[in-house]
């Protein structure tokens, strides 16, 4: 990896390289505009959902989903060590 050095020769810190790459990205903080719909499309539609997914490790209580149980990897046990499905 290149060694980055400042115009007196010396080694930049990780401070000072974070410290200038925020300058950089405030300077051109237009060409980052364009990337707000795509962060929005990734949390609605990738991470959001990502909540749901706590259902298949829950004896799940539709009466009252607070008061639902964990119990991991024991519901999905059966199915895949099934010695009858190939």
């Amino acid at each position: 990896m290149a060694q980055v050095k400042t115009v007196s020769g010396k080694k930049e810190t990780w401070k000072e390289k974070c410290a200038r790459t925020a300058r950089e990205v405030v300077k051109r903080r237009w060409l980052f505009f364009p990337l707000i719909p795509g962060i929005i499309f990734f949390a609605i539609f990738k991470y959001i959902p990502m909540y749901g997914l706590k259902i298949a490790f829950q004896d799940y209580n539709q009466y009252d989903p607070s008061k639902s149980q964990w119990v991991g990897y024991l519901l999905g046990y059966p199915i895949r060590y099934h010695h009858d499905i190939t």
